[in-house]
């Protein structure tokens, strides 16, 4: 069982209810999330959209708007079930799709890096490497059912705050896909940093914004490698600026996701 990444603060000790888990389909497949359809995307903003669950958002760490969260994470070693999951249902190490690929493990390791650090770069979230991934709380493989390209399950806890609280998340790439590093080159493959990034990005509470235009669009693109606009402010929206914010970053400068 994942540990929870972040701290859970006096404002959620009350009224506590069941856990439950949040899931989302992958972003090759462009389809909405199960629990939303095309309506829900006509009416929301197009720029970002918060996760919700029966009218909750979700975050990691303090239930509030802007709380920072640090969040552990870390590849998965060995074959995992996670039978409460409704995607990424069973996990393994993700070996199989660089050998297939011809990706270095060094090369797979910094992409995850890089699209972690993407996130924090702009926002008040942080990530730390766990030691084992019995200790992470987001947790990076493939998808032993080979569902689309790649999924993330989030699963949370309800409080009666501002939003219920994210306490594990998966993120699973299919072994049957193609895969690279960076943009261009083949055609039918995903860049692994772009889509681990996008991915992520519902791990930590955002759903898909409109069609195109933004990491956290559900059309998958190379027309751009960093974050936009829209996914900087939902990021923003749930952990608030970056601890240390550099003057191009005040500036409005986009964190590459490549």
């Amino acid at each position: 069982k994942a540990a929870r990444a972040a701290q859970v603060g006096p404002s959620q000790s009350k009224g506590r209810r069941p856990l439950r888990k949040l899931f989302f389909p992958a972003l090759a497949a462009f389809a909405l999330p199960l629990h939303a359809g095309a309506e829900d995307v006509a009416q929301a903003r197009p720029d970002y959209r918060l996760l919700k669950l029966e009218g909750q958002a979700v975050k990691w760490g303090e239930p509030v708007h802007g709380a920072d969260a640090v969040i552990t994470y870390a590849l998965v070693q060995h074959e995992t079930a996670f039978e409460d999951a409704r995607n990424c249902q069973a996990m393994g190490p993700v070996d199989p799709i660089l050998a297939f690929n011809g990706i270095e493990k060094t090369a797979f390791e910094a992409a995850a890096y890089k699209a972690f650090k993407t996130w924090e770069a702009i926002s008040g979230v942080r990530f730390e490497k766990a030691a084992s991934q019995e200790e992470a709380g987001i947790l990076i493989g493939i998808d032993l059912g080979n569902h689309g390209w790649a999924h993330a399950d989030v699963k949370t806890e309800q409080t009666d705050a501002d939003f219920d609280v994210i306490t594990r998340g998966l993120v699973c790439l299919s072994t049957l896909k193609n895969w690279k590093i960076g943009f261009g080159a083949n055609p039918d493959a995903q860049d692994i940093q772009y889509t681990l990034t996008h991915e992520i990005g519902h791990a930590i509470g955002l759903n898909h914004a409109s069609p195109k235009g933004q990491v956290m669009s559900f059309i998958y693109g190379e027309d751009f490698s960093e974050l936009q606009a829209g996914d900087i402010e939902g990021a923003r929206a749930l952990y608030g600026m970056p601890a240390r914010t550099t003057s191009a970053q005040a500036d409005g400068a986009h964190a590459p996701a490549r």
